[in-house]
């Protein structure tokens, strides 16, 4: 949220007083409403929502009423998150966070942490270190996170994440189950090319819910060139314990009529995974090209002496455009690297030297690594055209090093 404040700075001894004021934003974080130093500097909150950005330094917060964002930064911080619901992120350091009354989310990140809830249903995440955590008298969600944490989780039923390295000082639900998952719709589902696909997906966690992701797959593999790898879903009904996601894919208006398959995984705040479920559709209205590129040519020498550098060139058509050749080079008997993980062929930027609606001709500058051994190589090709078929495949044609 954009708040038009100031900041008025005071020196008192070696530290610097913060509050805010209703003037213009400080800094460049265009959602901080109060915003530190890199020294030691105790920063005052207002009644009301604030967003504070403490910067390095070790620093006292004090937030105050309201639901807060609290962003301590590195240094050995002291916080108090006050009344509301806060939000608190310690950062690097040796921090002492104290949520207060309400729902608060309390993070230490890397450092030895000392974490009290309070009272109200908090979820409390040590991090990095060996940490102090402490629930409060409501149904908590504690996680120390790496290292060797004491947990006291006081009253209520509280979960907590499995970590044999922690020390609990009470009792504690252990959690270790994830995200139970399910579709509000898997059947029929339809989209037009050039339209936006939602798909709304049910998730339950006792824990939370710290993720929700979607795939889209197809015939011709992983479907990147829409929306990405990875489709983060959002919530929009509900809370983090249960709620519907909604993760949106724009199809582009060239998409190829085809089945696809939308896979969805999840994760909760102790780090368990929940079971994968998959959604198919069906895109409609767009290209009826579902062919990847036919390889015509291949121009490469028979053989070549280590050292020498040769020029590879691929010829292709495609109704849809050829968009992209890539040629790769695997040992016979064994991969496209030796056991130390080096290609055997270093990447080169492959070219276009001609290309049409639907033909095309790609070079590539080829050089073996010195340390790839003798023998005979085959290419493989990774080849895709403007709709987003694609294949990576074995090829007939070989060629030999000598050394």
């Amino acid at each position: 949220m954009n708040k038009s404040l100031s900041l008025l700075f005071s020196v008192l001894l070696s530290s610097s007083v913060l509050f805010s004021t209703s003037s213009a934003l400080a800094a460049n974080e265009s959602d901080c409403t109060i915003v530190g130093t890199n020294k030691a500097d105790t920063i005052l909150g207002t009644e009301g929502r604030d967003v504070i950005c403490a910067g390095a330094g070790s620093d006292t917060i004090y937030a105050l009423g309201g639901d807060d964002v609290i962003r301590a930064g590195s240094g050995n911080d002291i916080i108090s998150g006050g009344a509301g619901s806060d939000e608190v992120i310690g950062g690097s350091g040796n921090d002492n966070i104290t949520g207060g009354n309400g729902a608060d989310s309390l993070t230490g990140g890397q450092g030895v942490d000392k974490i009290s809830g309070g009272s109200g249903e908090d979820i409390l995440l040590g991090g990095a270190g060996n940490d102090n955590i402490s629930g409060g008298n409501q149904i908590d969600i504690i996680d120390g996170g790496k290292g060797a944490d004491n947990i006291r989780t006081g009253a209520g039923s509280d979960m907590c994440g499995k970590d044999s390295s922690d020390v609990h000082l009470d009792a504690c639900n252990i959690d270790t189950n994830g995200p139970q998952v399910g579709a509000l719709m898997t059947n029929g589902l339809e989209f037009s090319a050039g339209t936006t696909a939602v798909f709304n997906v049910k998730v339950f966690d006792e824990s939370g819910t710290a993720g929700v992701y979607g795939s889209i797959g197809g015939p011709p593999g992983w479907v990147t060139e829409w929306c990405g790898f990875l489709i983060t879903g959002v919530l929009t009904q509900g809370n983090e314990k249960s709620g519907v996601y909604q993760i949106i894919c724009d199809i582009p208006s060239n998409a190829v009529n085809e089945k696809y398959t939308l896979f969805v995984k999840t994760s909760d705040l102790m780090g368990n995974s929940g079971v994968e479920i998959s959604i198919d559709f069906q895109v409609g209205g767009g290209s009826s090209d579902n062919l990847t590129p036919t390889v015509t040519k291949i121009d490469i020498p028979y053989e070549v002496a280590g050292g020498d550098s040769f020029t590879m060139r691929v010829s292709a058509t495609d109704e849809s455009s050829v968009a992209g050749i890539y040629a790769w080079f695997a040992l016979e008997g064994g991969w496209l690297s030796g056991d130390g993980g080096a290609l055997y062929v270093p990447y080169s930027e492959p070219r276009f030297v001609s290309q049409t609606q639907t033909e095309a001709v790609v070079e590539q500058d080829v050089v073996f690594d010195a340390k790839a051994p003798a023998g005979k190589y085959r290419i493989w090709l990774s080849i895709r055209d403007g709709v987003g078929n694609r294949d990576f495949y074995a090829t007939d044609r070989t060629v030999i090093l000598n050394k």
